[in-house]
This record gives C-alpha cells, structure tokens and sequence, in this order.
C-alpha cells in the first residue's frame, strides 16, 4: 500500500517539513530556552495553552474541527490526509499460540508480538524457501525460541549487548531445567569480532549487530544469499545523515529531530492517556525544559545522572535543587542563588508551560506523517531494486510502539 500519488504526497510533505519544522526540530529539554514557543502562531498558542484533553486528542488524530483558528485546523487536517494512506493498510490476523512456559514471566507486549512475529517470519520462508532465520537484536532470545519450537527452522541470534547475552543464556538454563526448552544441544552462544575483511556473510552480521537498518536493506539489495527481510519500525534517528533511500523521494530531506519524532508512541496509545496522565507528561516535560533555561542563567551542569521524577517534588524550586544543587559537578553552588533563579524562570514560563501538551498534541499529529514517509522510503528502495515489498500494521497500536513491518523478498 502506497500513496496514489506520490509525487504530490512529496510536495505536500515538503511543504510541511518547510513550514512546520519549529514543531521539531529541537530538543524537547531546549524548547522553552530556544525559544520554541515564541515561533508558535500567537492564535495557536492562546487556543491551546487551555485546550482539553479532548481538544488534544482531536488534535493528534488528525480531526479538525469548524471553530478552530483556520492555520490550526489546515495543519492538523493536511497531517490526517497524509497519513490516510496508512490506515488502508490491513493488520494481520495470523496469530501463532506459544507454549505457556516459554511466556512465563513475559509482558502481554512480548507476547502478543511473539505471536504475530512468527507466523510472519515462517510464512516468509515458506514463500521464499529459505531455512536460516538471522534475528537481528535477538535480545534474550525470545522470538529465536518461539521460532525453534514451532517450526523446522534454524535460527542464528545476533545481539551486540553483552549483558543480554549473559541474561539470555540464564533465561535458557531455566527454561532446560524446567524442560519447555527442547533439545539443548541446538543451542550455542558464540562470541566474536569481526573484522572489515571479512566475507559478506560476516558483513551482513557485522552490521546487524549494530541494528543499523539501512544497511540492512543495502545488503538485501546486493547479497545474493539474503533472500527475504521483516523488518520492525524503530530507530529511525540512527540514520547517519537526513537522505532518504529511494530515487523518488531523493528530494526530501529529514533531519534527527524529525526522525526522532517519528520514533515516538503512536497516536493511538497517546490518546488513551488520561487527563492526570497528560497533566503528569506536562510537569515532568516542562520542568526539564526549565531546568535548563536555569542551568544557563546559573552556569551550572545538568545531570542525567541525577533524573527524578518531578512527583518527589512539591514544587519546581525544590526539584532545581535536587538536580542542579546536590549534583557532583555544582559543588560549589550557591543554593540562595538557585533558589531565586529557579523562582524568577518559573514565573517568567509560567504561561508557556500551559501550553506543554497542546505542542506535545501537535507533534502527535506529524508522528505517523513522518513515520509514513520514511516506511514509504525503504519500500520504494527495494521495489526500485527488483525487490517485492510491503508494509504492514504487524502489531496492535495499543500494546506495541512500533506497529509497522516492512515485508520484502527476492522473487
């Protein structure tokens, strides 16, 4: 599934990467000191430093309605035509039943992407009659498991984090212990480096141990034994520069923060978050963002270190003092100082901070437009290599972050 029209849907997304960029194109910890709100239509914000949380949900889902400020209800409505594409796409309705002791102790999320992952994976080595499955970010290794009980393929895990790797062979022992594991001997876990000499094969593991993903499609494209892909939507900011992979999109340009946003939870799940959850996402998002504006005016060193919930806190003076005044490297700080300053910031972006979750609803709203386009890209990459391409809403918006799969093979 693809836009009718693809080069209009190009002009449309330019347009809006044109136009809308101050909507992403910072860190959300700098939007109050790099003055985001200040490039915000003045009706825009006093429409939405008040907006309900109904207001909100409209916004993100991409449903204008006739009493909004006309720029407003044009962005959100050009946003939902975008993305509608996207909607006729139809979610998979093959579900693989797992042992219960392999899901012992596993998230109703895990789970139920373990039952959509393997039918697609074994249906795609069915098509392509392949028998070697590499799961690229194997993880503890629950889908290579799921995959070696139900069906009669092997399966090489590849997963760059040591302590996962540690955390899956105890997972493993467990399992044999308790007997759900099968036959032991068919597992080994091997360590190694590989070398940039290295044969292709190695390459191809090389590189999705670093779950790089476009890379990935380039070695589908060039590697005669690669013979089918699923790949997940995730990480779309590791991309090294804005290019995009298709030859029809080569004139679209998409920078970090807009791949970043891209990353983020889908609408759907957004718009389940109650009134409390969003007043919970404001304080928390906005008293960062004001720690900073602080951190400047103070000279002193913000901490990653030293993340608290705001909960703690019965005001944001106090929480300025537990992140900038006890950290290590403010030794010298001179809390009276703080104090004001926090005081004097809190006050200025006082009105600002009531506008924290209409910005958050309108970057909600461009999340499955931006999304879209960079799934778009790496279809149209393949097809424009002789490779069969699809995408599909693999997973339930609700229960996984990531919902779209890219399916592609060699015919």
């Amino acid at each position: 599934m693809e836009p009718e029209n693809i080069e209009e849907y190009v002009e449309e997304i330019q347009h809006l990467l044109s136009h809308y960029s101050w909507l992403f194109d910072f860190k959300m910890t700098q939007m109050l000191s790099g003055n985001v709100f200040d490039l915000m239509p003045v009706h825009w914000f006093e429409f939405g430093k008040d907006a309900a949380v109904e207001v909100l949900h409209d916004v993100a889902e991409g449903t204008p309605k006739d009493n909004w400020p006309p720029g407003l209800a044009s962005f959100v409505g050009r946003c939902g035509r975008l993305r509608r594409w996207q909607l006729r796409c139809d979610e998979p309705t093959n579900e693989s039943p797992l042992p219960e002791a392999l899901t012992r102790g596993v998230s109703a999320k895990k789970r139920h992407e373990l039952r959509r992952m393997v039918p697609a994976v074994a249906g795609l080595c069915t098509r392509t009659g392949s028998h070697l499955v590499m799961d690229v970010g194997a993880g503890l290794g629950h889908l290579a498991e799921s995959l070696r009980q139900s069906t009669q393929l092997r399966i090489l895990g590849v997963e760059r984090d040591a302590s996962l790797l540690e955390a899956a062979g105890r997972r493993r022992r467990r399992l044999t212990e308790s007997g759900a594991a099968g036959c032991p001997a068919c597992l080994r876990i091997v360590r190694c480096e590989v070398a940039d000499s290295d044969s292709g094969q190695q390459r191809l593991q090389r590189l999705a141990a670093e779950f790089a993903a476009e890379p990935l499609l380039r070695l589908l494209v060039r590697l005669p034994e690669a013979r089918a892909l699923l790949l997940l939507s995730c990480c779309y900011h590791k991309a090294a520069d804005g290019r995009l992979l298709s030859r029809r999109l080569a004139t679209v340009r998409l920078g970090h923060f807009g791949r970043r946003l891209a990353c983020q939870q889908s609408v759907s799940a957004w718009c389940h978050q109650s009134a409390a959850d969003h007043a919970r996402h404001a304080t928390a998002v906005g008293w960062r963002a004001l720690l900073e504006v602080v951190a400047q005016r103070t000279g002193l060193t913000v901490s990653d270190r030293r993340r608290h919930g705001t909960h703690r806190y019965a005001n944001f003076a106090e929480y300025a003092a537990a992140m900038l005044g006890a950290a290590d490297d403010n030794a010298d700080c001179d809390q009276r100082l703080l104090q004001c300053t926090a005081n004097d910031v809190f006050k200025q972006y006082g009105a600002q901070l009531r506008c924290v979750e209409f910005l958050t609803a309108l970057q909600a709203c461009l999340q499955p437009v931006l999304e879209g386009l960079l799934l778009l890209d790496r279809m149209l990459f393949l097809r424009e290599h002789a490779i069969s391409a699809e995408l599909m809403p693999l997973f339930e918006d609700q229960l996984s972050p990531r919902t779209w799969a890219l399916m592609a093979w060699k015919t």
